[in-house]
């Protein structure tokens, strides 16, 4: 006889069961120390686990957290430690967790959902769209000089409680602005300094550099090394973090990076789509250049999701938005835009573009444009012209971009 599936937060009592469940799923040995870390940032009532019976057999939790979309920033939760037993694959496990995780968001007025996904064929079917992408960029450092001579970098390094003071407030400023970051109040700072030997990789623990300019911070970088005497080839500067929020501290961080003694290559792993470091190059082949998956969103709540980012353009859409997972959001809105305020209500207007949740979740940061889905068959345009007026509608100035791993 087949036992139900029954989904719902675990206990204090159930928690090292919850860990032992997730550790295997990602490669990793059950550790009874980090676990309880991840109750400062998780607590019981925000994680999920799928039972059968007294059996816990799939994990799942939910971050809280602070996400900037265009014209501000928002509430968002984010979703982290999914795993089911290998022996309860394809049982319905994951989807049960989904539902339950979205379905009670919707009942509390929680209107917005992100991951990282571990593999892209997962959270389509959920309703997530990729919202961003980032750049793996590996710079051969023997021919990394700069395109146009500037001064040299002005750079200090940092012990940890320094950095603890001078970095947070320069990565706020850079949050705020960009789409898809996410903010770190103490909990996120404490949790990210966080440096066991185990997590490094065979590199050195964390470097910490402050760009200034005219006696203003304006740029840092967190950082790690590794050396091989062997080969000097695969001897690295790896780029934990690299934010400024002038083009003088962007510019001298990276020189700084790159000018780094006995090293052959600069790796930096989570870039922006937009990162202008090929263009400072003299020699723009220096550059290795891979694009990556980043976040997925999930709008749970369309009307309010709609409502609640700032648009460029003046505009009225019609969009039909196909949601079989979340139906509470399935129908027609009619969204009207401008620079200072946005509306978006249920109607029975005819439709001008129509799409499913997940392109809607792509769309909602800038990351991709409406046209770009349509060449790709996942917008449908109704209305000749409607997918022109979209691409307006939903650009940003600013390429979205989630740096840190969740």
């Amino acid at each position: 006889m087949t036992i139900p599936i029954s989904v719902r937060p675990v206990t204090e009592a159930e928690y090292e069961a919850y860990g032992k469940c997730l550790a295997p799923a990602f490669g990793g040995d059950y550790d009874a120390e980090e676990q309880a870390r991840e109750l400062e940032l998780i607590p019981l009532g925000d994680t999920l686990a799928a039972f059968e019976g007294d059996l816990l057999v799939g994990t799942e939790g939910a971050f809280r957290m602070t996400v900037t979309i265009p014209g501000g920033e928002v509430p968002m939760a984010g979703v982290t430690s999914v795993s089911v037993l290998p022996t309860h694959r394809r049982r319905g496990v994951l989807t049960a967790m989904m539902r339950h995780r979205l379905e009670d968001m919707h009942h509390q007025g929680q209107w917005l959902a992100g991951l990282w996904a571990s593999e892209s064929m997962i959270y389509g079917r959920f309703g997530y769209g990729l919202a961003t992408e980032r750049l793996r960029l590996e710079v051969q450092k023997h021919r990394s000089a700069f395109a146009h001579a500037s001064s040299g970098p002005t750079m200090r390094l940092l012990e940890r409680a320094e950095a603890e003071i001078v970095i947070p407030p320069i990565y706020a400023r850079a949050a705020a602005d960009r789409p898809g970051m996410i903010a770190r109040d103490s909990r996120w700072w404490t949790h990210l300094w966080h440096d066991p030997r185990e997590h490094r990789e065979g590199r050195s623990a964390r470097l910490f550099a402050v760009h200034s300019t005219g006696g203003v911070d304006d740029g840092y970088t967190v950082y790690r090394t590794r050396f091989d005497w062997a080969s000097r080839s695969t001897s690295e500067v790896y780029v934990e973090e690299l934010v400024s929020i002038s083009d003088s501290g962007y510019a001298g961080t990276w020189r700084y990076l790159l000018d780094i003694d006995l090293l052959h290559l600069v790796v930096a792993g989570r870039r922006p789509l937009d990162d202008p470091l090929p263009w400072l190059l003299a020699d723009r082949g220096a550059v290795n250049i891979t694009v990556m998956e980043a976040m997925w969103l999930r709008l749970v709540d369309v009307k309010v999701a709609l409502a609640a980012r700032a648009y460029l353009a003046t505009d009225t859409l019609v969009l039909d938005v196909r949601d079989t997972f979340c139906p509470w959001n399935a129908g027609r809105y009619l969204l009207t835009t401008g620079p200072e305020s946005a509306t978006c209500e249920t109607t029975s207007k005819a439709a001008d573009l129509v799409l499913g949740a997940a392109e809607l979740a792509a769309m909602y940061l800038g990351g991709v444009r409406p046209s770009t889905l349509a060449q790709a068959r996942r917008v449908r345009e109704e209305v000749q012209g409607s997918l022109a007026r979209a691409d307006e509608v939903f650009r940003w100035h600013l390429i979205p971009w989630c740096d840190r791993v969740f």
